[in-house]
């Protein structure tokens, strides 16, 4: 345990991730070699006893872990249409076959980006072990695959909407079963918020490697993210019980007073740097907005009065929804971990607010699939489409577009062309319950006939809509993405014999 204090004041600088990523990754598999064998029982118990120090009895703390959770189910929303995107446009081939060479060029442009978000994050690293060893991504393209797959097809049974209530969590079984033992074990607060905020920062630090790596590879642009910025109340370097004077010492205990000097001063450049980045984010974890600093995000006044906890919102539909979905049990009062460890987002769909897996949505439809103009109400809990029957095994990708369907059950197809999604919903009333008893039974049975109704009545629609001309929703592309969601390679020549049937009516009905 004496050995692993030393750990923060050995982890490679933060800022030197992009300078020189080949000799900061090189430190890192050092580090992570040489800690190897600290358990996560070890991990756990150092970051607990820290956080019952804390002056604000853990407030602080289990707020930011709020905020943490929010913006982890956030990015796996966001990244959703991506994996869809990807998963259907061959990329798996595409990267298993690349030169390792060539992997591992992409893989350190994704390790070094995402590692230089935010200092949690980088530090996070620690708590991944041999997952970011880069020899081992470079020899196995499959690793990088199955994390990205882990987005559309959860562990454990979970289904792809239940990321509304709580996110995915990236599997490891060292980790896994000591959060099981935790479970059974009757842990303390500071016990389950240690636990709890590193798997929340494991399982995002590894979506967002998947996420510069694969966009680098496909030479997409790589995203950029704002960090939070902490009032002095919520920042945890000013929350912690222990002095200045204190932690001075124990620096200059473990590093000498040469070695304390220059990593004071190094640290304190980095974080002086890393602050002109921050900005202010509303709190409602179904938005998270940042403020560009042209607004005032008025606060809660009983947060603030009884608690000086600061609880910001860009707007009143959030602060409305966050009521309902979280604050009101916690309003002006002591957090306890099971209060803020369930960051419900179900209520989250009002106009105004900023939902990111409708992100691609706005204003790009066909005329002839109408959309409503406001993004979806809350999803019903109850499915639109059932369970498969009998024998019938699901595609990754049917599966995906079948939770997306249930969630957003206005919408009859969800088609990934290659500029934008097209959400598709039929205007007609006789039409429609038709597609959808079709629908029904492709997806539940994975019936052929079904399935080729079904793509010849999209692509039938989709012939001469300008909407859908604009989003390459062709019919190619339809065959195409049914093909790989229901396994049907001779997909096309089942609409050819729909089409052939349609000719022969005298109403030419498809």
């Amino acid at each position: 345990m004496a050995q692993y204090a030393q750990v923060p004041f050995l982890l490679p600088g933060m800022h030197t991730a992009l300078q020189d990523s080949v000799k900061w990754n090189s430190d890192w598999e050092k580090l992570t070699n040489q800690f190897k064998h600290v358990s996560p029982a070890q991990f756990v118990q150092s970051s607990a006893l820290q956080l019952a120090l804390e002056s604000d009895g853990m407030d602080t703390s289990m707020l930011q872990y709020q905020g943490f959770l929010g913006s982890l189910v956030a990015l796996e929303l966001a990244l959703a249409p991506d994996t869809v995107r990807y998963l259907s446009g061959g990329l798996q081939s595409k990267w298993t076959e690349a030169d390792p060479a060539v992997r591992e060029k992409h893989i350190l442009i994704g390790l070094s980006n995402a590692c230089s978000i935010a200092k949690n994050l980088h530090d996070a690293r620690i708590y991944c072990g041999r997952d970011f060893q880069l020899s081992r991504l470079r020899a196995n393209g499959e690793i990088v695959l199955e994390w990205l797959t882990s987005l559309v097809m959860p562990a454990n049974g979970r289904k792809y909407s239940d990321l509304l209530d709580a996110p995915n969590y990236i599997p490891d079984p060292v980790w896994d079963a000591y959060a099981e033992q935790q479970k059974q074990s009757g842990a303390s607060d500071s016990e389950k918020l240690a636990l709890g905020t590193i798997l929340v920062l494991r399982s995002k630090l590894i979506f967002h490697v998947v996420q510069y790596t694969l966009k680098s590879f496909m030479g997409e642009d790589l995203p950029t993210y704002n960090v939070p910025k902490f009032s002095k109340k919520r920042n945890p370097q000013s929350a912690a019980g222990l002095q200045k004077s204190d932690i001075e010492a124990f620096t200059k205990m473990m590093l000498g007073k040469s070695g304390a000097k220059a990593y004071v001063k190094e640290n304190k450049a980095a974080w002086q740097d890393r602050q002109k980045d921050r900005k202010e984010h509303c709190t409602f974890v179904g938005c998270m907005k940042a403020n560009t600093g042209t607004e005032k995000y008025p606060r809660c006044k009983k947060c603030w009065e009884n608690m000086k906890r600061e609880v910001v919102y860009c707007s009143t539909q959030c602060q409305v929804a966050d009521w309902k979905s979280n604050h009101k049990q916690v309003c002006g009062k002591p957090l306890s971990f099971d209060s803020v460890s369930k960051p419900k987002l179900t209520r989250a769909r009002t106009p105004e607010e900023k939902a990111p897996i409708h992100a691609t949505e706005a204003g790009l439809h066909s005329p002839s699939m109408t959309v409503p103009s406001t993004p979806p109400n809350p999803p019903s809990r109850a499915p639109v489409i059932g369970p498969a029957i009998g024998n019938y095994k699901r595609s990754p990708l049917l599966t995906t577009q079948i939770e997306r369907l249930n969630r957003s059950p206005q919408y009859d197809y969800i088609i990934t062309g290659p500029v934008h999604e097209n959400f598709i919903a039929y205007p007609d009333d006789e039409a429609r319950p038709r597609f959808r008893k079709c629908r029904e039974k492709a997806m539940t049975t994975g019936d052929r006939e079904s399935i080729a109704i079904m793509a010849h009545f999209l692509c039938w629609m989709t012939i001469g809509s300008e909407g859908a001309i604009e989003l390459g929703t062709t019919p190619n592309v339809i065959v195409a993405q049914l093909k790989k969601e229901y396994l049907f390679d001779e997909l096309h020549l089942a609409v050819k014999e729909m089409q052939q049937r349609q000719n022969m009516d005298p109403f030419r009905r498809p």
